[in-house]
C-alpha cells in the first residue's frame, strides 16, 4: 500500500500532476492514520499504554498550543511567536 502512494506521489511529480500527486499524498496519510490507530489499539488490547499515554500527552500539548493561537488572534496581541 505505501509503495503504490509513494509511486503516485513520485508519478504525479514526473508528470506535472498536481491531482495525481495530491491523491498519494491523501491516501497515504489516511493508510499512516488508520496503521498507527491498529498499533494503538493492538497495544492497548495487549495491556501495554506507553503508546496510549504518549497520545494523550501529545494531544494535550497541540490542545494548548491551538489554545494560545487563538487566544492571540482573538485579543490582537501580536506576539512574534506565532506570526511570520
Amino acid at each position: 500500500m505505501y509503495f503504490f502512494e509513494g509511486l503516485l506521489i513520485v508519478a504525479g511529480t514526473i508528470f506535472v500532476k498536481p491531482e495525481v500527486q495530491l491523491l498519494g499524498f491523501i491516501t497515504l496519510g489516511v493508510t499512516g492514520a488508520i496503521h498507527i490507530g491498529i498499533l494503538l489499539l493492538s497495544d492497548s488490547m495487549l495491556g501495554r499504554r506507553t503508546w496510549l499515554r504518549i497520545l494523550v500527552v501529545a494531544l494535550g500539548l497541540v490542545l494548548v498550543f491551538l489554545a494560545l493561537v487563538g487566544a492571540d488572534t482573538l485579543f490582537d496581541l501580536q506576539t512574534r511567536f506565532f506570526h511570520c
